[in-house]
């Protein structure tokens, strides 16, 4: 009985990350956010809210408290594709808000290192990677963006030999595909 009640709890937790994560994914932040940050109140520590946090304050332009927020989990060891993607997100939010010259090339750079740091730590990091190209293009580095994506371009293959034709998935591989092709 103490399993299934254990496991139902799991599940529940995991489904709400799901709503949380669509919520987002639908243009709704505001009610992710609301949604995180109740089941941060009773699960603190809990690391996939942790991240949808900072990805709803993100989408939901308070880019300051969403950098913070994931710039936390990356300090506490989480180095995983999704919270460096996230956070280096927010640095290149953060520089193109910026107004200053050297805070400006500052963040540039760290939304260059995290985007690249996601694309090398992972296999299938076709999105991070595209991102890291796209800043390096964006930061006068004209032969590293191309290497990186010839790289995008070669994992985007695969995932379209991989994928079935009707995986809603292949949007965004395409639209990488096109993105590195024009790099």
């Amino acid at each position: 009985w103490y399993k299934q009640r254990s496991d139902n709890a799991e599940s529940s937790l995991d489904s709400q990350c799901l709503l949380a994560e669509q919520l987002i994914r639908h243009c709704e932040p505001l009610l992710a956010y609301d949604l995180v940050k109740e089941r941060l109140q009773a699960f603190p520590g809990h690391h996939r809210f942790r991240q949808l946090l900072g990805f709803a304050l993100a989408r939901g332009g308070a880019t300051e408290a969403a950098n913070f927020h994931l710039k936390q989990l990356y300090e506490e060891g989480d180095h995983s594709e999704e919270t460096i993607g996230l956070l280096a997100r927010t640095y290149k939010d953060l520089w193109q808000n910026a107004g200053q010259d050297a805070q400006k090339l500052n963040f540039q750079k760290k939304a260059f290192s995290f985007y690249y740091e996601g694309f090398k730590k992972n296999e299938d990091a076709y999105w991070t990677g595209i991102n890291a190209a796209t800043m390096a293009v964006l930061s006068g580095k004209s032969a590293e963006a191309e290497k990186i994506a010839r790289q995008v371009v070669r994992m985007c293959h695969g995932e379209v030999m991989r994928l079935p034709p009707d995986d809603p998935a292949l949007y965004w591989v395409f639209a990488t595909l096109g993105e590195a092709e024009l790099i």
